[in-house]
């Protein structure tokens, strides 16, 4: 088998493994004990799998030259002895446990909040970072040219290219953090690592074409990746949320047998009601989860759309150009041809008096209507009103602050010396929720306006016309799903000393839960096809909690017709069975397994060999065996063989076992007369019986 796509292996791992011991694998002397921190033969189940491997090398060599060319054999006595080391449990180490009880753990960083910060101002790792992903080497400014990414965009196909060190980096990621206390650091891990490539990848192509051949593959790459991140940041998000509650149902199931007291006349803010319905109830708490993952997922569009956006007025006065065309005719100048414009300046005028706004004032008034529910979408209502009160429209932010839920905490106690705490939240928010809908229900008002104040008084209709993607639709219904069940709750507890306002029939007319809205969204024709999405079907069954069902959709997209999975959906599919084994659900282990091994075949496939012994490790004993010596039967050189069994070991493989089955693969493949190799074949038997 050529290993020259493979000589990049020694370059990647420099980093991570021991100048001591490349030494001993190259040198031609003694064999070199490895240091006691390299040794990760702690993960072994048995020092009996410690195996005299140069013995192996030997009868490996045999065996291949003899299938082929007697000529080249490898004499018995000339095998480089320093080529393998095999590693011992290194005393001091059988009892350390601290890298499994996350004492000495490194953390991910988290992710910035801004992406336009570490798009414009913070440096980002190149293709050639150091492989743990957590930290630049060589780092690119801004849109700068640079050798990192003009060598890229010269490659024949940028995108495969840029990110061919992923799957290494994954791996690494995997291995930093072993224990099931780092569980979540490893999620942020990997979001982490697809986020710095989609970085990287926006910045290739931001001035390419997607018709031009090259770059349509690195479009492809972007968006995978992109909606892997989103995947990472779900997956973390639900099931942290959904550990610390079992964890917390199980610790406090004795105190909990006492139904709690409820006091009658108590007061209870509309704040107060809301948290303990989430707290209580997790299924509303899960859909909360699913808005917040929704709007931060959006901010890369928010920062985009804040730094295209341009308005016509550059001072903080509302209606400039009709302000200036009033004061021109009261000062007595000729305007021009005078249309049917507004001729007074307050919010309501262009309504109240059927009148047009200056054509520069209407575009103003589009543009930030349009950013404005591009900020509510992206979770981002304060930079919303800053917004407002820039282009003079203070009156509009205050409108903004109606949804906010009432609370006073001056009924719980006051502050030091007596003092009062303010209030929050809006006392009259029925009232609010019922003009919002009102509104909406007005032909002349603006659709982007009707989508803001839709999405914050839990209108469906009003929102869905501008929403243009399947995450757009499965915000819109979810923040309505919140909406609805926070409002029954508080009209059910309040203690207001006054009626509320009934709200309009069609607010109550869909009884929505998280099977319901994805039911409706996939019904809708425009959506199917994003529906159908791999990535989308995933989120789909993760937010459903329905392991079993998206495992058996991953097994059927996996081994039936349609298209074929890339190299990065199936380095996705296999790290989230391995993440499913850690956080306990065992279910379907047989299609978990065939997830990985199809990972496997396909690393072999793409020659990444120094990957293989880790992934190969987490499979079955026997599929172990049948992997491993599959893939070293095509390894004709001492030194890659004696690299691979290396990593074999490491990874707790069982050597003998392996290399027992390759011999005989060999044997039973070739044509030539093995009766000179019984001797062969029996020193193999009485070693590993040994």
């Amino acid at each position: 088998m050529d290993m020259s796509s493979d000589e990049s292996f020694l370059t990647r791992t420099r980093g991570r493994r021991s100048l001591q011991a490349l030494e001993a694998m190259l040198d031609a002397g003694s064999p070199a004990l490895r240091e006691a921190q390299i040794s990760k033969t702690l993960r072994r189940k048995s020092a009996v799998t410690a195996v005299n491997v140069q013995k192996s090398l030997q009868l490996l060599d045999e065996s291949v030259s003899s299938a082929g060319n007697r000529s080249l054999r490898t004499p018995g006595g000339s095998v480089n002895i320093s080529s393998y080391v095999p590693k011992l449990l290194a005393p001091g180490n059988k009892f350390d446990v601290s890298s499994r009880m996350g004492i000495v753990a490194r953390k991910t960083p988290k992710k910035d909040g801004s992406f336009h910060r570490s798009m414009q101002e913070e440096s980002m790792s190149s293709p050639f970072r150091n492989l743990s992903g957590m930290a630049p080497v060589i780092e690119m400014e801004g849109d700068e040219v640079t050798t990192t990414n003009v060598g890229l965009l010269l490659e024949e196909d940028p995108g495969v290219s840029s990110s061919k060190d992923l799957y290494m980096d994954f791996l690494q990621c995997l291995r930093d953090h072993p224990s099931e206390g780092e569980l979540f650091t490893l999620v942020e891990g990997y979001e982490k690592l697809c986020q710095d490539q989609v970085v990287l990848l926006k910045k290739l192509v931001r001035h390419a074409s997607r018709q031009e051949e090259k770059f349509t593959r690195t479009f492809n790459v972007l968006q995978q990746l992109s909606d892997e991140e989103c995947t990472w940041k779900l997956i973390k998000n639900l099931f942290k949320d959904r550990q610390e509650t079992a964890m917390k149902e199980e610790f406090m199931m004795d105190e909990m047998k006492e139904e709690p007291t409820v006091v009658q006349g108590v007061h209870q803010s509309d704040a107060r009601i809301a948290n303990d319905l989430l707290d209580k109830d997790q299924s509303v708490r899960e859909a909360q989860v699913v808005v917040d993952w929704l709007e931060s997922s959006a901010q890369d569009n928010w920062e985009y759309f804040s730094e295209n956006i341009k308005f016509f007025s550059d001072r903080a006065v509302g209606y400039e150009n009709a302000k200036h065309r009033l004061q021109t005719r009261s000062s007595g100048l000729p305007i021009g041809a005078d249309r049917s414009l507004i001729t007074e300046l307050d919010p309501d005028a262009p309504i109240r008096q059927n009148k047009l706004l200056d054509d520069l004032d209407k575009e103003d008034e589009d543009r930030l209507l349009q950013y404005i529910f591009v900020c509510i979408r992206a979770g981002q209502l304060e930079k919303a009103q800053k917004m407002c009160i820039d282009c003079g429209q203070a009156w509009r932010a205050a409108t903004l602050e109606g949804w906010r839920l009432f609370h006073d905490p001056n009924y719980e106690g006051l502050g030091p010396e007596c003092q009062r705490t303010p209030v929050e939240g809006n006392p009259n928010r029925d009232i609010w929720k019922l003009v919002c809908w009102n509104m909406t229900q007005d032909p002349k008002v603006n659709v982007y306006e009707k989508a803001i104040y839709s999405a914050l008084s839990g209108n469906l209709r009003g929102m869905l016309p501008v929403c243009k993607s399947w995450v757009d639709y499965v915000w819109a219904y979810f923040r309505v799903l919140v909406d609805m069940r926070v409002e029954e709750e508080i009209r059910l507890k309040t203690t207001i000393g006054r009626g509320l306002e009934s709200l309009p029939g069609q607010y109550y007319e869909k009884n929505l839960n998280a099977r319901v809205v994805f039911r409706e969204i996939e019904a809708n024709e425009t959506m199917q096809k994003e529906a159908n999405a791999l990535y989308h079907v995933i989120q789909k069954y993760i937010i459903l909690e329905d392991i079993t069902g998206l495992l058996d959709i991953l097994h059927e997209k996996m081994s039936h017709g349609g298209p074929e999975l890339s190299l990065h959906t199936l380095r996705f599919m296999a790290h989230f069975v391995l993440f499913l084994r850690k956080v306990g659900q065992h279910s379907q282990e047989d299609i978990c397994n065939l997830i990985i091994e199809r990972y496997v075949e396909e690393l072999i496939k793409n020659k990444q060999y120094s990957l293989l012994a880790h992934y190969v490790s987490k499979l079955p004993a026997s599929a172990q065996v049948h992997w491993y010596a599959q893939f070293l039967e095509g390894i004709t050189t001492k030194e890659d063989r004696a690299r691979y069994l290396d990593l074999a070991e490491e990874a707790g493989l069982d050597v003998a076992a392996i290399t027992k089955r390759v011999v005989e693969n060999i044997r039973s493949k070739s044509q030539v007369d093995f009766s000179s190799l019984q001797d062969t074949q029996a020193s193999v038997d009485t070693h590993i019986s040994e």
